[in-house]
């Protein structure tokens, strides 16, 4: 969720319900601050997937529905679906 850049520019800031004080740099607290500006909903549980990333990391990716609520919230923030035409060619000496 980190992504300062994005987070704190201009445009994106003046939507955000910040409190001073915060950490721009933690990502629950980027995360509350999300539901808190009602950029994203309340129904995905962070820690939920704090512990997944973490298992996923050190054991491999779980077969799990979890996945289902990533993607829901991929999908309030606009990260999917994407128009995947608007991608840049594909540049096959990059592979």
């Amino acid at each position: 969720m980190q992504w300062n850049g994005i987070i704190v520019s201009p445009d994106r800031k003046k939507r955000l319900k910040i409190i001073d004080g915060e950490d721009l740099n933690n990502d629950r607290t980027l995360y509350g601050i999300r539901v808190r500006s009602k950029i994203i909903d309340s129904s995905f549980d962070y820690d939920a997937f704090n512990r997944f990333v973490e298992r996923a990391l050190h054991e491999g990716m779980p077969d799990s529905q979890f996945v289902k609520g990533i993607e829901d919230v991929m999908t309030q923030l606009g990260v999917m679906p994407f128009d995947e035409s608007k991608l840049p060619t594909e540049d096959p000496s990059t592979f």
